[in-house]
């Protein structure tokens, strides 16, 4: 594996399963539900699971709810690459130390590669029980987290065995991957094939003018198209830049109004600190009816000049498919 692919898996695997894995309930608005162990796909996810009737794809994650008992099935895709270093963060110690308690290894009655784990997390509104597959065809290594109140289970109203079947009937359509958008320049980066949800992830070239990975540039675009309309883009864009900078926002931020494939937006630039805060560059556009889409560039100083005009050029050719 080269070393820009190593490390943005490094990246991307570590901070995001132990996020994924140790969330804690999802609140979200469901649709309409499936019938009795149909076949069903997330709006963008190449996940397909057979589910029960109450399910319905959730419009604020990648994945379902169900409509009455409130359990959560939360998927992530990733390179098939990426499959190593992911079943090492599911391992019953390490998930023990992110707050996951009773975690256990177990089977179940499938193929290939994968990891399956158990157990429980509490939460505010009370414990969670956990069913946790992390599984690999190619292309894609999957992880889907299934979240059950322990009050549904005891009750009796739901069962184990049946998110056991849910997950082994877990499989890729490899034709379910496209965007929900195009770009028709990347310049210096690479499309790393890397989901969560309706967020890509792009990968700097082949250049390892930095030995630390955490210090490459990174592209991510994301489409969230189910919220509501973003009524002030600009204050948005701003809690998002604060955010990605660790939860206080940049002391420089320069705003301007823009119009990218007939969508209106707004384009946000925060240099790099002198502290070694990373440049970052970001683009949200409303979307036509409701949502945004946002596109994301980081790059630490001494790649900031140089990639500033590319990720203007990148999202100058974006344009979303629908």
């Amino acid at each position: 594996m080269r070393d820009w692919t190593r490390g943005a898996m490094q990246r991307l695997v570590s901070p995001v399963v132990s996020l994924f894995v140790t969330s804690a309930i999802l609140l979200c608005t469901a649709g309409a539900s499936t019938s009795a162990a149909d076949p069903a796909q997330a709006p963008g996810s190449r996940v397909v699971l057979d589910l029960p009737e109450g399910f319905a794809a959730s419009p604020n994650f990648s994945g379902f709810m169900h409509v009455s008992n409130g359990t959560t099935i939360v998927l992530l895709e990733v390179p098939a690459a990426a499959f190593r270093e992911m079943a090492l963060g599911l391992e019953p110690e390490v998930l023990s130390k992110k707050g996951i308690q009773n975690a256990k290894a177990g089977t179940l009655n499938r193929q290939g590669e994968y990891r399956y784990v158990t157990g429980e997390q509490p939460s505010s509104v009370g414990p969670y029980a956990k069913h946790i597959l992390l599984f690999q065809q190619d292309p894609v290594t999957a992880l889907v987290s299934i979240n059950v109140p322990k009050a549904v289970i005891e009750s009796g109203s739901a069962d184990h065995q049946t998110f056991e079947r849910i997950l082994e009937s877990a499989r890729i359509d490899s034709n379910a991957s496209e965007k929900p958008f195009t770009l028709g320049y990347i310049g210096p980066f690479r499309d790393t094939g890397s989901f969560i949800g309706q967020s890509h992830f792009y990968a700097y070239g082949d250049d390892p003018a930095t030995p630390d990975p955490n210090q490459r540039p990174t592209l991510t675009i994301a489409a969230s198209l189910d919220s509501p309309r973003i009524e002030n883009l600009d204050a948005t864009g701003r809690d998002g830049l604060a955010a990605l900078a660790g939860g206080k926002a940049p002391e420089t931020i320069e705003s301007l109004p823009i119009e990218i494939a007939g969508l209106e937006g707004v384009e946000q630039v925060a240099p790099p600190s002198e502290n070694g805060r990373p440049g970052l560059y970001q683009v949200i556009l409303q979307g036509k009816d409701n949502g945004y889409y946002r596109i994301v560039g980081s790059a630490p100083a001494i790649y900031w000049s140089a990639l500033l005009p590319e990720f203007r050029k990148i999202s100058a050719s974006f344009a979303p498919r629908r």
